[in-house]
């Protein structure tokens, strides 16, 4: 039996195929305790398949035990199997008659314990993403009112001094208070999430090889070891690389080749 499951936030819509690619059952599931436990048993010992997406790995962690899993790279799929009108239904169907064909283009599954680590370090990016948005505030609060903080670090102990010290009106002051107090909370918050990542990282192999190199730090070493999860399933160092966006490309018709050409 193949199994193609279209995940969404709330439910699963899946279509059961036979070994002849014939509609067995169309079925929605929960994704609830009680509806992904009914789900695994109807999958148990089939092959499944869906899409990668947010939802997709609570589902995969369900059925991962009783069942073979594909999870199936969401891009490529669409290359494969572009339709003109999409349901809940037919993306499933799709995925179970693709995966029937032997033409499910794989995404790379990481462990839960690499999960774990990419949301350590990517939590901590999202804070000081918002620490950012706060001192582009305060900077912005500043300039109105033709302030400049007089310190190179102007977030340091002077300048936080002078940023509470100096004199605005009552409207402004407030908003300055409650900017600065933010900033103070964002910043314990980063400092806690550092010593997170530095306490995984250290229990991990990869993000200790990659600390000894000057000028790595924890933080660093947990995001590339997170990401990467295991370097053998690259099969050189080019795929590494591209992976990471390292590697420029160009796309480029023959057209736009000869224009090219002829504007040199």
């Amino acid at each position: 039996m193949y199994v193609g499951l279209d995940v969404h936030k709330d439910f699963c819509q899946a279509a059961f195929l036979d070994n002849k690619g014939n509609i067995v059952k169309d079925r929605r599931f929960e994704n609830t305790a009680s509806g992904l436990a009914e789900l695994a048993r109807d999958t148990k010992n089939q092959h499944v398949v869906m899409e990668s997406s947010t939802a997709a790995f609570n589902v995969y962690d369900s059925l991962v035990k009783t069942c073979d899993v594909k999870v199936a790279h969401p891009r490529k799929i669409r290359l494969i199997a572009e339709a003109k009108i999409k349901t809940d239904k037919l993306d499933a169907r799709v995925l179970a008659q693709l995966l029937r064909a032997g033409m499910i283009p794989e995404s790379y599954v990481p462990s839960q314990e690499n999960r774990q680590a990419r949301l350590i370090v990517r939590h901590r990016a999202s804070l000081v993403s918002v620490r950012t948005q706060i001192k582009n505030k305060i900077f912005a609060l500043l300039l109105k009112e033709g302030i400049q903080i007089p310190f190179k670090e102007k977030y340091g102990k002077k300048g936080m001094l002078f940023l509470k010290n100096t004199a605005l009106g009552e409207a402004q002051r407030a908003s300055l208070d409650s900017l600065l107090a933010l900033l103070g909370e964002l910043n314990k918050q980063i400092d806690d999430a550092e010593k997170r990542i530095e306490e995984h990282a250290s229990n991990d192999a990869y993000a200790v090889l990659l600390k000894t190199h000057v000028g790595v730090g924890w933080t660093t070493a947990l995001a590339v070891a997170s990401e990467v999860c295991d370097i053998g399933r690259f099969s050189s160092h080019k795929k590494l690389c591209s992976y990471f966006g390292l590697v420029p490309s160009v796309y480029q018709s023959s057209s736009q080749a000869a224009q090219t050409e002829e504007a040199t």
